[in-house]
């Protein structure tokens, strides 16, 4: 198993020896990665050309009923403002893949209170395969949409995570949250599944 420090949001790699204890440690925006040689990948930005690929793993991230329409993703790809990256094997597969653009493209997310103020970003959708999860993948992608948001001068991130009817847990809000995003309340009967959706919001730090 091989050791890789990966920073987060531009922050420079430091040892653990530098924290003087292991909380401290837990905190600082330092991502550390134990894969395996089979498990390594490379974040690398989407378009309109891998459509393909992730519609090919759609079904293995989402339930059918909340899956993104091909046509809604590649509305979103072709847009050049849209902010996208896949995580990408050695032999090219697709582990998973964040993707986003301003929250006004989106009409069904004009109950966001900031729609219609254009700084915010909307993370439309994002997920791994299961057999990758447990390598951070997730938590690399999102801080890698919100770095490349905050470069656009966004200063809002917002979202909804599927949450299952009599569950309290939610797999892409507990990751969003790891990248400091916050439940601002829930959608209920989200995409008439009968299921909701936590509503989600992350302020950001505009580079621009």
């Amino acid at each position: 198993m091989d050791i890789k420090w990966v920073p987060n949001m531009g922050q420079q790699n430091l040892p653990i020896e530098t924290f003087k204890n292991q909380e401290e440690f837990k905190f600082f925006p330092i991502i550390l990665i134990n894969m395996s040689e089979n498990d390594d990948f490379e974040l690398k930005p989407i378009g309109p050309e891998d459509i393909d690929k992730i519609m090919c793993i759609e079904p293995k991230i989402f339930q059918e009923g909340i899956r993104q329409p091909k046509e809604e993703i590649q509305e979103t790809l072709v847009r050049q403002s849209h902010i996208g990256f896949a995580a990408v094997g050695k032999d090219g597969k697709f582990y998973g893949y964040v993707l986003g653009d301003a929250v006004e493209n989106y009409p069904y997310a004009s109950d966001d209170s900031h729609f219609g103020s254009n700084n915010t970003v909307y993370l439309m959708s994002f997920g791994v395969v299961p057999e990758k999860r447990g390598n951070a993948i997730g938590k690399l992608l999102v801080d890698k949409f919100v770095s490349s948001a905050s470069e656009r001068g966004y200063k809002r991130m917002f979202g909804h995570s599927h949450l299952k009817k009599g569950s309290d847990v939610s797999l892409g809000f507990e990751t969003v949250k790891k990248c400091g995003a916050r439940e601002i309340g829930k959608e209920k009967e989200w995409y008439d599944t009968g299921d909701d959706a936590i509503l989600f919001e992350k302020d950001l730090i505009s580079k621009i």
